[in-house]
């Protein structure tokens, strides 16, 4: 996946970076939303160029892998830092409680096995709450770095002793089915850590 992605990284970077006005303004609408469903301070794993951190406004960290993203981040303030294994063993233990990992399992090669690795550290740092967020169907197929189609069947299929599926929506449809007609009608699967 790192290789994947890194061979995209200026290209990307450039692409987030120069959004037109109108995108900049569809991006904040569908931020919003998940940004409603954080609680606390955030890791935002695959930030970016860091826009939801920038929205939060509570010093929430980002991880990237995008060396341009990382530094464009950190030369305007932003607390975000180069990680490349989705790790956060360097964060202070109940300092964050959400973690949002937004269109990056897509990405991967191996998302079951980040998603696992991704519960088991989260708990030990007292994180409450996970956040995915993947394009829908026909979102996949337009993007040529997407390795991996995740459908709903495979957040209602993980089985965590810590964190359990607490909602599964659809954004901007509340509708499965709209992700195959409409490339940005994201899925959006919440855990929350077990009572």
């Amino acid at each position: 996946m790192i290789n994947l992605l890194n061979m995209y990284a200026k290209e990307y970077f450039n692409y987030q970076l120069k959004r037109n006005w109108f995108q900049k303004w569809v991006r904040k609408f569908y931020l919003k939303n998940i940004a409603k469903k954080c609680q606390g301070k955030i890791i935002d794993l695959g930030c970016g160029i860091g826009d939801l951190i920038k929205m939060l406004k509570n010093n929430s960290l980002g991880l990237e892998t995008n060396k341009f993203a990382v530094k464009y981040c950190q030369d305007i303030g932003l607390n975000v830092i180069n990680n490349e294994d989705f790790g956060f063993e360097f964060v202070n233990d109940n300092e964050y409680k959400t973690v949002v990992m937004s269109h990056v399992l897509e990405h991967l090669d191996n998302p079951k096995t980040v998603v696992a690795n991704l519960f088991k550290k989260a708990i030990l740092k007292g994180i409450r709450r996970i956040i995915f967020v993947v394009p829908g169907k026909i979102g996949y197929f337009s993007d040529k770095t997407h390795r991996n189609f995740i459908s709903t069947s495979f957040f209602e299929e993980i089985n965590d002793k810590n964190f359990m599926l607490q909602n599964m929506s659809y954004f901007p449809v509340n509708m499965k089915f709209f992700g195959n007609y409409f490339t940005h009608n994201e899925t959006i699967a919440v855990y929350d850590k077990r009572k």
